[in-house]
């Protein structure tokens, strides 16, 4: 295999010419992720910094949207609050219980604005019995911690306001 001369150059040329291309193409694509990921950071942080985000508390955020199960958010083995828990949480599943099925439950699981209607539903209906039950308990305020994680969680605009007249 014998090669002259202008084939070895133009086969070294090729090459060249190709690394170079790559490197151009390795550095554009490292830009474009660095970018994106430095917009991602400046964008979480300015959702922390507003409230947006609560960063605090992640287990009531709309990523990791909890609320679908209160009943372990609230009296779970870490229940973040035992007061919301026997006061709202208990008696607000034995109401939806006494309205649905088990199937019809999870069925209303699966579309959160369904879930999310008829939860509002019955907190409208029986606020003033779950408020009577905090007072009980010398924690009225805890109300309106409870309406609060309703806020906030990538809801229409309509809904988180009528979460919002829930509080006094």
């Amino acid at each position: 295999m014998d090669m002259d001369m202008n084939t070895m150059a133009v086969f070294a040329g090729v090459v060249v010419i190709g690394l170079l291309i790559f490197r151009l193409i390795f550095k554009t694509a490292l830009k474009i992720i660095g970018g994106t990921l430095v917009f991602g950071i400046i964008i979480i942080a300015f959702l922390v910094g507003t409230g947006k985000m609560d960063m605090s508390n992640f287990k009531v955020s709309a990523a990791d949207f909890k609320l679908m199960d209160m009943n372990e958010l609230y009296c779970g083995e870490n229940g973040i609050d035992k007061v919301i828990c026997d006061c709202i949480v208990k008696p607000l599943d034995e109401k939806l219980h006494a309205r649905y099925t088990a199937s019809e439950i999870e069925d209303l699981k699966k579309n959160k604005m369904l879930w999310l209607k008829e939860i509002y539903s019955i907190l409208k209906e029986h606020k003033g019995d779950f408020k009577r039950r905090l007072q009980e308990q010398g924690a009225e305020g805890k109300w309106d911690d409870f309406v609060n994680q309703f806020i906030g969680i990538g809801i229409d605009m309509q809904a988180e306001k009528a979460f919002g007249e829930l509080k006094e």
